[in-house]
This record gives C-alpha cells, sequence and structure tokens, in this order.
C-alpha cells in the first residue's frame, strides 16, 4: 500500500479548516457578544459608583459578581470551541477514510 502521506495529511488540514469555519464564527460572534454585555454593565455599575449610589465595597462585590457571569459566559465558549474541535477532527478522520479508501 503506497501513497503520498503529505497529500493525505493536507487533504485532512483543509477538511479540518472548511469544518471549522463557521463554528469559528459562531464562538466569534458569542465571544463578542460576552465582552459587550460586560461593557455595559461594568459602565453602569462605575456610573453608579461616581453618583454616590454604590459605595466602593458594594462596587467591588458588585464587579466580582459579574466577573463570574463573564467567566460562565466563557465557560460555554469553552464547550462551543471543543463541539468544534470535535467536528474538525471527524472531518479530518473523513477525509484521510476517503484519501487511504482506493488502496
Amino acid at each position: 500500500m503506497s501513497f503520498d502521506i503529505e497529500h493525505g495529511v493536507n487533504e485532512m488540514l483543509e477538511a479540518m479548516k472548511l469544518s471549522i469555519g463557521s463554528d469559528y464564527m459562531e464562538i466569534e460572534a458569542f465571544a463578542r457578544q460576552a465582552l459587550v454585555n460586560q461593557e455595559s454593565s461594568v459602565k453602569i455599575l462605575a456610573q453608579a459608583l461616581e453618583n454616590g449610589d454604590l459605595d466602593r465595597d458594594e462596587f467591588e462585590y458588585e464587579m466580582k459578581r459579574e466577573m463570574q457571569v463573564v467567566e460562565i459566559e466563557l465557560l460555554a465558549m469553552k464547550v462551543m470551541g471543543k463541539a468544534a474541535i470535535q467536528k474538525a477532527l471527524q472531518a479530518a478522520v473523513t477525509a484521510l477514510t476517503r484519501f487511504i479508501k482506493p488502496f
């Protein structure tokens, strides 16, 4: 059994790249929205601190809560990323199988 392994690897990489394409954009959009949401909340908290509606301790407590929300959102991104990687690996295996099948 003789085949061009370099060509096979290139086929696998191309399949992975195509698979990840749409998932990457979804993950990027999710991350962007999480950061935009955080920015809005931080502005509100900063304004409340500046206006005297919150004291320093209350502000710090609320900021810690806000960071926990962001952490949870980022953990969701981790799951999304893992799913994208699994999809990409499956595409690579499929490409390799197609490549080897004639032999």
